[in-house]
C-alpha cells in the first residue's frame, strides 16, 4: 500500500476512536471475508505489484496502535505477516502472527486497485476532499473497487 521506504515519522497516521461504527462495521466484514482474502493470495500471491496485506493491534504504551502488515502465509491455524519498517519502541513486534478473528482489516492492492481496506476507506472518508487525491497516491490506490464478496 504505501511506500515501503517512506520514513515511519512521516507515514500518515490517523487517531480513529476504538467504537467508530464504520471502523466496527469494516472489521465484521474484515473478519467475516477472511477466507476471500485467503483465496485470493493463495492464487495470485506470487503476482509481482500485487500487495496482500493485514491489519492487527499491537499494544503500545498502554494503548492499541493497528498496523498493515505484510502477509506472507497461513500456517497452522495463523496468519503470518511481517512490517517493512515498524517504529523503533514497535521493534518486537516486527513480525506477527495472529488469528483470523484477531485481524482488524485486510486489503489487497493490485496494481493500484483496491480490495477490502475498510479501514482505508474509513481514513479516506473523514479526510476533506482536496485531500483525497494525495492520500489516494501516497497509499498507491487509484481504484476502490466495491467489496461485494
Amino acid at each position: 500500500m504505501a511506500d515501503t521506504n517512506q520514513d515511519p515519522e512521516e507515514m500518515m497516521v490517523m487517531a480513529i476512536k476504538k467504537n467508530d461504527p464504520d471502523m466496527v462495521a469494516g472489521r465484521v466484514e474484515a473478519q467475516r471475508t477472511i477466507d476471500v482474502f485467503l483465496c485470493i493470495h493463495n492464487e495470485h500471491k506470487d503476482n509481482i505489484g500485487v500487495y496482500f496485506a493485514i491489519k492487527a493491534g499491537v499494544p503500545d504504551d498502554g494503548c492499541t496502535t493497528f498496523l498493515w502488515y505484510t502477509f506472507t502465509e497461513e500456517k497452522e491455524g495463523k496468519l503470518l505477516a511481517y512490517h517493512h519498517n515498524i517504529p523503533e519502541d514497535l521493534k518486537q513486534y516486527e513480525k506477527i502472527a495472529v488469528g483470523k478473528e484477531e485481524i482488524q482489516d485486510w486489503m489487497i492492492n493490485d496494481h493500484g486497485y483496491l480490495i477490502g481496506g475498510w479501514s482505508v476507506r474509513v481514513q479516506r472518508s473523514k479526510i476533506p476532499n482536496a485531500e483525497r487525491a494525495a492520500f489516494d497516491e501516497s497509499a498507491g490506490i487509484r481504484v476502490y473497487r466495491e467489496n461485494d464478496f
